[in-house]
């Protein structure tokens, strides 16, 4: 990384760990609502938020 310090580095690592988490959230919510569409089944038959699935989601436009 190309940050001054180590607590310069654990702060963007705080940041983009909760960017991360937000991005998840808005995935799932828009898996929810229907606003992102995925043609397969959870690899592992789970109906988990958190199960990784092995095709690229597909997006409605608005």
């Amino acid at each position: 990384m190309e940050k001054e310090s180590v607590k310069e580095q654990l702060r963007f690592l705080e940041i983009a760990k909760g960017s991360a988490a937000e991005f998840a959230t808005q995935v799932s919510i828009g898996m929810d609502v229907g606003s992102i569409l995925t043609n397969m089944k959870p690899a592992n038959g789970s109906k988990s938020r958190t199960t990784s699935y092995p095709c690229s989601p597909t997006f409605k436009k608005p």
